[in-house]
């Protein structure tokens, strides 16, 4: 009982102290703080402060940040903040920087800015003999930036870096609180950094768009008022459009959209550009109980990328062409949902949420590629990847241009990679460690096109396994995720003497 009371006790203090607090009531001003509004609404703050001596900090607040974004602007604010430290009516290009440094101060330690979800704030520590000048800074920085059309273009680098090097462990962990912690609000989907798309492609002026009907032509408006523009583009009615085929005769199944973009971008790159063989243009899908089959090759290499997890009762194949490929890898990478996909004997049709594509599969057989890949091969090179990719993009800038021709000396500890052009008169070699079971052997290889298989790899190590220098190279991750499996054939270089 006595627990009891003490607690009723502290929950009756507690509440006495809180029906003392009105959160509504504005938190008192320092009495050592001056503040007013100026005649154009701005409201400032002033406060004498010895330390550091002879420093006045300046901030300027805009009540403006990520959330008064709607879904085209997502990043646009944070833009905006760039844009103050590059040109301004009496500061143009970076000038600012260099003005504001020449008096002892440091961009980045003591000259910053940031933006919020709700605020831009800009931080300017200036000498107080320069009072006159932080205040035209300032004074440019809240009414008189430039947007200089190169300086946008050159800052959209700057801004995608920094959205880059911010997804990270901490961005996905906000991905997933984030929505929970700010359940029904706007806040979860206005992440000051914004969208990597339209930071990439936003425009640097308005534009409007206005269909005249009757004449076919729509018409679009940009620009401001002192530089206007407009242009006329023709346009087809809808109706007149290809109707989407109805596919008959159907096989369907259902692939996560992160195995779909996987397997694209595993193998696209080894497809073929030979018109006189459109087979070899495009990415076979083969269904069948073992596993989904995914294969790319150009006669000069090969890849075959095997998911085991996914299987079909009924083996069923087709040949994808590379257009249609690209839309898919490029739509399908970084989501997560399942993809229906459904097709006959001619076309293909990919469904996800409210995405769909159809298109025209490519008519024809696929060469019989399990005929090319060696099956004995008693010599086996474990290496670094990255380690050996970086060595083979340095060799090859001493290969010929023609062949890229790469010579792999190999032997148990090391091998050697060298490249010469003999009518450049140019050679080079270089040794990284290996190891290596076989005999010794002098192995060809294109350089570019073994460059581009490691590139697709991700293992921490590769191993190639080969026969004699005149058979295929068999390229394989030594890791690999659970039921994947990527075989990569390149053909050897007949290497002169």
């Amino acid at each position: 009982m006595k627990k009891v009371t003490m607690l009723l006790a502290v929950l009756f203090a507690a509440g006495s102290a809180m029906a003392q607090l009105n959160p509504m009531s504005p938190i008192p001003v320092d009495d050592q703080v001056r503040t007013g509004k100026l005649e154009n609404g701005m409201t400032y703050y002033i406060r004498h402060n010895e330390k550091p001596k002879g420093q006045a900090d300046f901030y300027i607040l805009h009540d403006v940040g990520a959330i008064q974004e709607d879904d085209t602007q997502q990043g646009l604010a944070h833009f905006v903040e760039h844009m103050a430290f590059n040109g301004s009516k009496d500061y143009p290009g970076n000038s600012v920087v260099k003005q504001i440094e020449s008096m002892g101060i440091r961009f980045g330690n003591d000259l910053n800015a940031y933006t919020s979800f709700d605020e831009t704030v800009y931080m300017l520590p200036i000498p107080s003999d320069k009072f006159e000048e932080g205040m035209r800074i300032m004074e440019n920085w809240a009414f008189h930036l430039a947007f200089e059309d190169q300086e946008i273009d050159d800052e959209r680098g700057v801004i995608l870096e920094e959205w880059r090097l911010g997804k990270g462990a901490m961005d996905r962990m906000r991905e997933k609180f984030f929505p929970v912690l700010l359940y029904g609000s706007k806040y979860p989907d206005r992440l000051p950094l914004g969208k990597e798309e339209i930071l990439k492609t936003f425009p640097e002026q308005p534009l409007t768009f206005v269909a005249r009907e009757q004449e076919h032509l729509l018409k679009i408006n940009y620009g401001t008022t002192d530089n206007e523009g407009n242009c006329d583009l023709p346009y087809e009615e809808a109706d007149d459009y290809p109707v989407l085929p109805v596919l008959e005769d159907v096989t369907q199944t259902v692939v996560t959209s992160e195995i779909l973009a996987t397997a694209i971008q595993k193998t696209i790159f080894a497809t073929g550009n030979d018109d006189m063989r459109p087979v070899m243009s495009g990415v076979l899908f083969k269904f069948t109980p073992e596993g989904l089959v995914f294969v790319a090759t150009d006669a000069h290499k090969l890849v075959k990328y095997v998911r085991e997890d996914i299987t079909s009762p009924v083996p069923v194949e087709f040949i994808m062409p590379k257009k249609p490929l690209n839309i898919l890898k490029n739509i399908f990478s970084g989501l997560a949902t399942d993809v229906t996909i459904t097709f006959n004997r001619t076309n293909a049709r990919f469904e996800a949420d409210d995405i769909v594509l159809t298109c025209r599969l490519i008519d024809g057989k696929y060469p019989n590629y399990e005929a090319v890949i060696p099956k004995d091969n008693p010599n086996q090179l474990l290496i670094d990847r990255l380690s050996f990719m970086s060595s083979l993009r340095r060799i090859a800038l001493f290969s010929n241009k023609t062949t890229h021709q790469t010579r792999l000396s190999l032997s148990p500890a090391e091998v050697v990679i060298s490249a010469e052009d003999n009518e450049e008169g140019k050679r080079a070699d270089e040794k990284i460690p290996c190891s290596y079971r076989g005999e010794r052997m002098d192995i060809g290889f294109n350089s570019r096109f073994l460059s581009e298989m490691l590139a697709n790899l991700e293992s921490k190590e590769v191993t190639i396994d080969m026969s004699k220098p005149n058979r295929a190279g068999i390229l394989r991750p030594l890791e690999s995720n659970e039921g994947e499996q990527i075989t990569m054939l390149v053909m050897p270089v007949i290497l002169g003497n």
